[in-house]
C-alpha cells in the first residue's frame, strides 16, 4: 500500500509542476508603468485601441469613457468595431 500511495504522490506532485509551469508560462502580469513613461516608449508610433463589440449597450460606454482620457497622448484613436448589434451599443458607443 506504500508503494502505491507514493506512486500516487509522485504523480499529484508532477501534475502540480506541469500545472505550475502551464500557468508561468501562460501569465501576464501588468507592468509598473505610469502612463507618461508609455507615452515616452511610444516614440512617434501610432497608437489604435479597436474595441470589438457585440450588443454590449450595458457596458461600451462605460469602456470609451475609460479609454477616451488617454486620447492624444498614449491613445491615437479608438475605434469601437460593432458587430451587427441588434440593440443600441453603436448609439451609446457615440454618446460617450
Amino acid at each position: 500500500m506504500t508503494v502505491l500511495s507514493d506512486r500516487v504522490s509522485d504523480l499529484l506532485a508532477t501534475e502540480a509542476v506541469a500545472e505550475h509551469r502551464w500557468l508561468t508560462e501562460r501569465s501576464w502580469s501588468r507592468p509598473a508603468w505610469t502612463i507618461a513613461e508609455l507615452e515616452a516608449a511610444k516614440k512617434g508610433r501610432t497608437v489604435s485601441v479597436v474595441l470589438p463589440a457585440l450588443n454590449e449597450e450595458e457596458t461600451v460606454a462605460s469602456v470609451v469613457e475609460t479609454i477616451t482620457p488617454l486620447l492624444g497622448g498614449l491613445v491615437d484613436e479608438l475605434i469601437v468595431l460593432d458587430s451587427g448589434s441588434t440593440d443600441d451599443t453603436e448609439i451609446r458607443a457615440l454618446a460617450a
